[in-house]
Formats: C-alpha cells, sequence, structure tokens
C-alpha cells in the first residue's frame, strides 16, 4: 500500500494479484470512477483518511 496525501481522502483499488490497477486522491464524497475499463476480475477496494485506512471491501467485475 502507498502512503496516502495529508489531505482529503485516498482510494486505491487492487487486482486479485494485490497490484495497484487504480488511485485517485480528493475530498470526501468527490471521487468517481469508471470501472468499464477493467478486466473481469476481484478487486479489493482501501479507502484512506489521511494515513489511516477507514475502509476495506471487495468487488467483482
Amino acid at each position: 500500500m502507498r502512503k496516502p496525501a495529508k489531505n482529503g481522502v485516498t482510494v486505491e483499488f487492487y487486482n486479485s494479484r494485490g497490484q495497484i490497477v487504480m488511485s485517485k486522491t480528493g475530498t470526501a464524497g468527490n471521487l468517481s470512477y469508471d470501472l468499464e475499463g477493467l478486466p473481469k476480475d476481484e478487486y479489493s477496494i482501501v479507502i484512506y483518511n489521511g494515513e489511516e485506512i477507514v475502509n476495506k471491501a471487495k468487488i467483482k467485475n
């Protein structure tokens, strides 16, 4: 995992091999993601608020 920015929220998407395939930093409620271009896989999503992990989830594309 990367060290996120001190201000705002960082959201990272990891594929099933643990590789970061998308990472965005912005303000809470102001980030959007287009997953249509990603290959079919199971993705882990990690959300940081500053340096703290605040949520983790898994999705299937």
